[in-house]
């Protein structure tokens, strides 16, 4: 996750900041998590529940299950500008205050109340969201055809779901959102600016592999 403002008024680094430790959550330092899990971790455990409830009967679920049980972890820059745009509208919906970022080995002065938020909206928003098929399948499909065309298309499809759900402003100042949003959604966003991402704590970024439980990390 890259840690820097996504819209205007976008200046809580601090809430930024969590969001980032929790997305690459370690034994280390286990309260920093959801329920015990990276962030994508735990999406991807609420796929696998979707996958293996009552919708297991779906034809592309049935054929696939196998592997998708296989999965234990992936590149976390298949779903990066997706979780971006979920954090980002988060940031969007709280108060606009200026905070600065605080390291997670300062528990002292850590903002755990920023942390519990945070999960009370991915328990709440993001899993009811996940209710429906095409989010989990669209998450599905990335993770287990990551090298193919399909799975291109799955990212695109869920970016799409995304603008849907969360518009486009409250990631209007990201490199990539105006491009994905116009070529999406054509007419219904702002044109391409070709921006590059100024990022804020970028150096706080670690690594490129998560794993599906915090622990495997």
């Amino acid at each position: 996750m890259w840690v820097y403002s996504c819209f205007e008024g976008d200046e809580d680094m601090a809430l930024a900041g969590v969001q980032h430790d929790a997305y690459f959550a370690t034994p280390r330092l286990p309260s920093i998590s959801i329920e015990r899990r990276s962030t994508l971790g735990w999406l991807w455990h609420q796929v696998m529940l979707y996958c293996e409830g009552p919708h297991s009967d779906i034809r592309w679920v049935r054929r696939n299950l196998p592997r998708l049980r296989a999965v234990d972890g992936f590149n976390h820059k298949l779903l990066q500008t997706h979780h971006e745009h979920i954090a980002a509208y988060f940031r969007w919906t709280m108060p606009r205050v200026v905070r600065h970022c605080v390291l997670p080995d300062d528990t002292e002065h850590y903002p755990f109340e920023l942390l519990y938020a945070w999960q009370d909206f991915l328990m709440r928003d993001i899993r009811a969201w996940l209710e429906a098929p095409e989010p989990a399948l669209a998450i599905a499909r990335r993770i287990l055809l990551q090298s193919f065309e399909e799975g291109d298309e799955a990212a695109d499809e869920l970016h799409r779901l995304l603008f849907e759900r969360y518009r486009y402003e409250c990631v209007s100042k990201t490199w990539w959102a105006a491009e994905k949003a116009q070529r999406l959604m054509p007419g219904r966003f702002p044109t391409a600016t070709g921006r590059e991402p100024t990022n804020g704590i970028n150096g706080r970024l670690q690594g490129d592999a998560i794993g599906v439980d915090s622990r495997d990390h």
